[in-house]
């Protein structure tokens, strides 16, 4: 592992056990056995390496999505939770996110753009499973409802369940797939081809 990957490692794993706000480039140097100095030839400040940190995450999200073809509702569940995955990898981003992006205008913008393409790319699967009739015919207003608590489901339920359940683990992730299920449940088409 090179030094720079080392410093991305340090500071997730620093992010994701304390808060963003408490950790500063000196811990992360200290951690990784680095000066600062030797730091900030790789980064600037704590804002570049947080803003890797999450071209990295989306990197990984994305080799999920094209992996996966989700043409039944247990492949969209494997798609799902292998997303779940990532935001357990990358816990920080999703508790702090509000506090990231109105800090950091460079990462508020990646984050809008990342959330509009989350929203195209579940919108799309629903939309498949719709012509390929595993979900009913619904209206526009309907999928556009799921679309968006989906993804909201997505964007929250880490941090959610880390408030209220004492671990983040298997289990709290596999709730917040059951959440997921229990929206698309109403429109599952119960006799298919």
């Amino acid at each position: 592992m090179n030094t720079k990957e080392e410093i991305l490692n340090v500071a997730l794993s620093l992010f994701n056990n304390k808060s963003v706000k408490s950790v500063t480039t000196n811990h992360i140097a200290k951690e990784a056995n680095i000066s600062p100095g030797n730091l900030y030839y790789y980064y600037k400040n704590k804002e570049e390496i947080i803003r890797a940190l999450f071209d990295i995450m989306i990197q990984d999200e994305y080799h999920i999505c094209e992996q996966s073809t989700c043409d039944t509702l247990e492949e969209l569940n494997n798609y799902f939770k292998n997303l779940f995955k990532v935001y357990q990898e990358y816990f920080f981003m999703r508790r702090d996110i509000f506090s990231l992006t109105l800090n950091d205008s460079i990462l508020h913008e990646k984050f809008l753009k990342y959330q509009e393409t989350e929203n195209t790319e579940t919108k799309k699967w629903i939309l498949f499973l719709i012509k390929k009739e595993v979900i009913m015919d619904i209206d526009e207003k309907t999928v556009e409802f799921l679309t968006q608590n989906i993804n909201f489901i997505l964007l929250f339920w880490s941090p959610y369940s880390k408030l209220f359940l004492p671990k983040l683990n298997k289990n709290s992730l596999d709730e917040g797939l059951h959440m997921i299920n229990s929206l698309i449940k109403p429109y599952v088409n119960l006799v298919q081809d």
